[in-house]
């Protein structure tokens, strides 16, 4: 936005500094892949892995609401 003056207006520069903000914190996450994803470990066996994968899905399925794709609760 501009002023009478030609100048640009505050909101125009408090967006400007939320961008600056906002894009040293993006560059600042540290994103790389820890070495031992490839090589979990877990006491569970298959059955119970897929078992409380479908309680979940049970859950979150029971929370749908359909007509406007978005979860209740």
């Amino acid at each position: 936005m501009h002023s009478d003056d030609g100048s640009v207006g505050g909101s125009m520069m408090g967006a400007f500094i939320a961008l600056a903000v906002y894009l040293q914190l993006a560059r600042a996450q540290d994103l790389s892949v820890p070495s031992t994803w490839r090589d979990p470990s877990t006491t569970l066996t298959s059955s119970t892995r897929v078992t409380i994968a479908q309680d979940c899905v049970d859950t979150l399925t029971a929370q749908l609401d359909t007509s406007t794709g978005s979860f209740t609760g």
